[in-house]
C-alpha cells in the first residue's frame, strides 16, 4: 500500500489484488480462531525471537488483530484511489474488507484500556479508529514512560514512534511531537551516541550508561546481532513524513501536504527545516521553513500542494499577516500552524508577521524581521524513566559466605547443581512456588547445557572462596547431605530467563531477590542482566552490566511483587573466549526492610 501511494502504480496494485485478498482471508480466519505466531519482532513483550511466554503470546494476538485492521483500512483507501484502473470487483471487495475489519475493531474497543500492552496499543492508534480520549489514555498508561517506550528491536520501535506522532493529546501537536522526538533521541539517537554509524538489529537505551563507545553490545536470541540492519532505519522516513510533514494525499504525489513541525525549545532546537522529496519523472518537492516567519516551497508540475501548514513555533497566529510571493493571502488556523490550501505548480515564498504582545515576550513569538537569537530558548526536558522495582546494589566482597557474612537468603535460597550436576540445594520460601529457567536459543555456536557442576577443584568439598556454603542445617534441602561448600552453576548459550513464580495468584511483596554470579574459569565473562515484570514483561528496574566478577558478585533487587523475570544476555568477550556460556550459580530471597550483604553501587 505504501508503494502504491508513493508511486501511483495502479497496474501493480491491480495485479496484487488476488494475493492481498487471500491474505485477508487468512486474517479473517484468525479472528475466529487465533493461532500461535512464532515471531513478532525482537521484544520480550511480544515474544522476543524464540523467547515466548503466556503474557507475550496474548500481546502478539492483540497486536496482530490491530495490524490486520490497519492493513484492511489502508487497502480500502488504496483501491479507492486506484479508481477505474482497478476492477470493480476488487474495489467492492476492498471496501467490504474495510467495513468488516472496522467492525472487528468495535468488538476489541472495550479491551483497549484493560489488557493491551504497548505494541498492541500503538497498533490500535495506527488503525485510525481510536478516539482522542482512548489515545490520551494509551499515552498516559503505556506510551509515555521512557523506561518502556523503546522496543528491543528498532524495527518495532518505528511503529510505536509512528503511533505516538499521530496521537491527539490534550497539549495538541506540540505535546505529541515533543513526545515523539524524545523517542527519537532515546530509541534511535542513543545508538549514534554509542558510536554507531548504522542502525542495529537490537538496542536498549539502558546500554548507554553501561557500555563505552564502540564496546560489544548484549546479544539477543538471534546470536550475534547485526550492527548494520536496514529494518532498523525507520527513523529516516519518519523524519520526512512527520517532522518535515511531507505526505502524499493522492497516489503518486499528485496531491500532497507539507506541515513541518518546528520547535525552538531545548532539547529539540528545530528552528528551521529544509526537505526534498523526489517523485516520479525526475521531479522534486522542495520545502524550507523557519521560526522567523519565512518559508519557501516548490510544487512540481502535475502536482498540487493540497495542504500547506506554515509553522507558528508556539506563537499565537490569530492576528497573523501572511504574504505569498509578496501578496497578502487569507489563512486558516491549524494546530500550531497557519494553513493555506491548493497551491498549484510553481515556486512560492511565504512571509508571516505576528503582532508582539505589549510588554511581554511570548513563547515562540516570531516576526519576519526577527533574528533567531531573539527567540526564547526555554527548555522542555525529556521525561525521566521510572520503574516499578529498584536495583539495590552489587556485592563483590562476600564470595561464597552468603550465610555467615552476607546475610543473604533469610527467607530461602536455590543453589544450582551445588554438588552434583542435577541436584540443587533448594529451600524456597512458602510464597515462591517455583523458579523456572529457560534457555530459548543458544546463538551462533553456543551449546545449551543441563545444570552443570563446575567446581574448579573437581572436589566434593571445594576450598575455593567463591564456593557457596551449605544452608544453616548443613543439608542441601534437595536430597544431597554434603555439609560443605560447593560451586555449581546453571549454564546457557547467549540468552537465559529465570522466572520467579508466586504460590498464589496475588503474588507477594515487597521482597529482596539476590542473584549470585561467578566467572568460574576466570575467562572474562560479560553479560547484561534485566529484571522484568512478568505480567507485561516491561523492565522493572534499570539494566545491569556484569564484568570482572571472577571472585563472585551478588546483585540485589527490591521487588514489589511476584512473578518477575530475570533475563540474562551474553556480551561477547575478548578472543579467544568471546563466546562463553552464561553461568549463574544461585538466587536468594530476603526481606526488603534492610540491605542484604555488603553492597556497593554498581
Amino acid at each position: 500500500m505504501d508503494y502504491f501511494l508513493h508511486s501511483g502504480d495502479t497496474a501493480t496494485l491491480a495485479g496484487w489484488g488476488p494475493l492481498v485478498e487471500k491474505k485477508f482471508a487468512t486474517s479473517t480466519a484468525f479472528w475466529a480462531a487465533p493461532r500461535h505466531q512464532s515471531f513478532c519482532g525482537s521484544d520480550d513483550r511480544i515474544g522476543a525471537d524464540f523467547e515466548n511466554s503466556p503474557p507475550s503470546e496474548a500481546e502478539k494476538t492483540r497486536y496482530y488483530k490491530m495490524l490486520s485492521i490497519q492493513a484492511a483500512r489502508e487497502y480500502a483507501r488504496a483501491v479507492a484511489l486506484c479508481g477505474a484502473a482497478c476492477p470493480a470487483t476488487m474495489r467492492n471487495t476492498a471496501a467490504q474488507l474495510g467495513v468488516e475489519f472496522a467492525t472487528y475493531f468495535e468488538k476489541e474497543r472495550p479491551l483497549l484500556g484493560l489488557t493491551y500492552g504497548m505494541h498492541a496499543a500503538a497498533g490500535a492508534v495506527l488503525t485510525g479508529l481510536t478516539t482522542a480520549a482512548e489515545e490520551q489514555q494509551s499515552y498516559e498508561a503505556l506510551l509515555s514512560n521512557p523506561a518502556h517506550i523503546c522496543s528491543f528491536a528498532p524495527f518495532n520501535t518505528y511503529f510505536i514512534l509512528d503511533a505516538v506522532s499521530r496521537l491527539r493529546l490534550a497539549g495538541g501537536r506540540q505535546q505529541t511531537m515533543r513526545a515523539a522526538l524524545s523517542m527519537i533521541r532515546r530509541c534511535f539517537h542513543g545508538m549514534n551516541r554509542m558510536g554507531a554509524t548504522t542502525y542495529w538489529e537490537t538496542f536498549s537505551p539502558e546500554w548507554e550508561t553501561l557500555l563505552s563507545t564502540g564496546a560489544p553490545t548484549p546479544n539477543s536470541q538471534t546470536g550475534y546481532m547485526s550492527h548494520c540492519h536496514p529494518w532498523a532505519s525507520g527513523a529516516a522516513p519518519w523524519l520526512t513524513h512527520a517532522v518535515a510533514g511531507l505526505q502524499p494525499i493522492a497516489a503518486g504525489w499528485t496531491n500532497f501536504s507539507v506541515t513541518p513541525f518546528l520547535d525552538p525549545l531545548s532539547p529539540n532546537f528545530l528552528s528551521s527545516i529544509r526537505a526534498t522529496q523526489p517523485i516520479s519523472g525526475g521531479r522534486h518537492i522542495m520545502a524550507a521553513f523557519a521560526c522567523n516567519g519565512s518559508g519557501t516551497l516548490t510544487v512540481p508540475t502535475k502536482t498540487t500542494a493540497g495542504i500547506v501548514g506554515i509553522p507558528l513555533c508556539g506563537a499565537d497566529g490569530t492576528r497573523a499577516r501572511v504574504t505569498v510571493n509578496g501578496k497578502p493571502v487569507s489563512v486558516a488556523q491549524g494546530d500550531d500552524c497557519l494553513v493555506i490550501r491548493n497551491l498549484g505548480p510553481g515556486n512560492y515564498v511565504f512571509n508571516v508577521q505576528l503582532d508582539k504582545v505589549a510588554g511581554t515576550t511570548a513563547p515562540g513569538i516570531s516576526v519576519a524581521a526577527a533574528t533567531m537569537h531573539e527567540l526564547p530558548l526555554a527548555t522542555a526536558p525529556d521525561p525521566v524513566p521510572s520503574y516499578r522495582d529498584r536495583f539495590i546494589g552489587a556485592d563483590y566482597s562476600t564470595g561464597g559466605s552468603w550465610r555467615t557474612d552476607g546475610g543473604y537468603g533469610a527467607a530461602g535460597h536455590l543453589l544450582w547443581s551445588w554438588h552434583q550436576t542435577t541436584v540443587d540445594n533448594k529451600q524456597l520460601p512458602a510464597f515462591v512456588s517455583s523458579v523456572i529457567v529457560n534457555c530459548p536459543y543458544t546463538g551462533v555456536s553456543g551449546v545449551a547445557a543441563a545444570p552443570n557442576w563446575v567446581s574448579p577443584t573437581a572436589a566434593v568439598c571445594s576450598t575455593d572462596r567463591r564456593a557457596l556454603q551449605p544452608d544453616a542445617s548443613g543439608s542441601s534441602g534437595g536430597g544431597n547431605d554434603v555439609a560443605c561448600s560447593g560451586l555449581g552453576a546453571r549454564t546457557c548459550g547467549t540468552v537465559a530467563t529465570v522466572d520467579f513464580m508466586p504460590s498464589s495468584e496475588q503474588g507477594v511483596g515487597p521482597l529482596n531477590i539476590s542473584a549470585y554470579f561467578v566467572d568460574w574459569e576466570r575467562h572474562g565473562r560479560r553479560f547484561a542482566v534485566e529484571l522484568r515484570e512478568y505480567e507485561n514483561l516491561q523492565l522493572a528496574a534499570p539494566t545491569q552490566y556484569l564484568s570482572n566478577f571472577t571472585e563472585g558478585v551478588y546483585l540485589t533487587w527490591e521487588v514489589k511483587k511476584l512473578p518477575v523475570r530475570l533475563r540474562l544476555m551474553q556480551v561477547a568477550g575478548p578472543l579467544p573466549n568471546n563466546n562463553l556460556l552464561l553461568a549463574f550459580s544461585a538466587v536468594f530471597f530476603g526481606q526488603s526492610s534492610g540491605l542484604n550483604g555488603q553492597l556497593d553501587v554498581l
